[in-house]
């Protein structure tokens, strides 16, 4: 995409289902190194993203004895991935419905990392079925879990975009439904 476009595109004014875009300035597009083109665009009105109550799914927890549910994050790069981390003595292996898992190990804690997880999807929760040895548990989470909580984080930044991805899911949710 070129900057010349996006400039156009932003000083256009926006439909219903161009909002989305609109809804995350801070993870617009940028020309190399140079500052964040719907930054620079537009105004602080525009940024704003007011209140957002972030309902929804809840997080059930049922592990194997010895396993310990220790948090989760949410990776927004290029694409949308949560990681659930746990700690255990035995060797865990995971599984998640039709989600590709990716195993990873990080000093004590072993980390499944669910990825590709579609804008309309990011409220939907996703089980994350866990083997400890000849054991099985399951942990049901939702990436709009994750933001919940985050509202309450006294990082602005982490704040904002939680907000503006609700903001994008409820967006997307309105034109897939």
């Amino acid at each position: 995409m070129q900057p010349d476009f996006c400039n156009q595109k932003l000083k256009t004014p926006i439909d219903q289902e161009e909002k989305p875009v609109h809804h995350l300035p801070d993870q617009g597009v940028t020309e190399k190194n140079t500052a964040n083109l719907a930054n620079e665009i537009l105004s602080d009105e525009e940024k704003a993203l007011g209140d957002v109550t972030i309902t929804g799914p809840q997080t059930a927890i049922a592990l194997p004895e010895g396993v310990k549910y220790v948090g989760a994050t949410l990776s927004l790069k290029s694409e949308t991935s949560v990681s659930l981390y746990f700690t255990s003595e035995t060797a865990l292996t995971f599984l998640a419905g039709d989600k590709t898992v990716e195993t990873v190990s990080s000093g004590s804690y072993q980390i499944a990392r669910i990825r590709g997880i579609a804008a309309r999807e990011l409220h939907d929760s996703f089980t994350l079925n866990i083997t400890a040895g000849g054991a099985q548990g399951s942990v049901v989470y939702s990436p709009m879990t994750y933001c919940r909580n985050a509202l309450s984080s006294s990082d602005a930044n982490l704040v904002n975009t939680v907000k503006a991805l609700y903001l994008y899911w409820a967006e997307a949710n309105k034109f897939f439904n």
